[in-house]
């Protein structure tokens, strides 16, 4: 008799236990469980364009040559965006929104592409940018953009928007 009550109990406490992660797992927002650390800027001059990768080392800028009053890099970065949930994260692609200063891009490139995060997965982004124009408007309107992080879940597009802070 003792060994039915003590086996329908630990069938009952495991069927708490199922419950409650399958309801987490169904009801968790993707948005919630996506976790980014802070998104920094930085805007500096580079006479060899040493800071851009290599796909344009070849001639970074485009023909011109590099001066001080009006060539600048323009840095993103994010050290980490983290999946805190339960379920992957497809096609995670991460894009700066630089509506403001597009005209004064010559150059740029990604770091990272599209990628999947897993549960408890990570990685860190980067963006490039060279810009010619007047370097103090450049960093005014730098920072006013913003990086959006798109990713794909259960079957769904969801978009998170990340201010970016300017770093000296």
């Amino acid at each position: 008799m003792n060994r039915k009550i003590i086996l329908l109990a630990v069938i009952f406490a495991l069927m708490v236990v199922l419950g409650y992660n399958l309801f987490r797992f169904l009801t968790e927002d993707p948005r919630k469980t996506l976790v980014v650390s802070e998104a920094t800027v930085r805007v500096y001059f580079d006479p060899q364009g040493r800071g851009l990768p290599l796909n344009t080392y070849l001639d970074p800028y485009k023909g011109r040559t590099p001066d001080p009053e009006k060539h600048r890099i323009v840095e993103y970065w994010i050290e980490s965006i983290t999946n805190t949930g339960s379920r992957k994260k497809n096609f995670v692609i991460v894009e700066a929104v630089i509506d403001s200063f597009r005209d004064y891009v010559i150059n740029g490139t990604y770091l990272t592409g599209p990628s999947i995060l897993g549960p408890g997965g990570f990685q860190r982004a980067g963006i490039l940018f060279l810009t010619e124009g007047d370097p103090e408007m450049i960093k005014k309107l730098v920072s006013q953009s913003y990086i959006m992080i798109t990713w794909e879940e259960r079957g769904k597009k969801w978009v998170r928007i990340v201010p970016v802070k300017l770093i000296e």
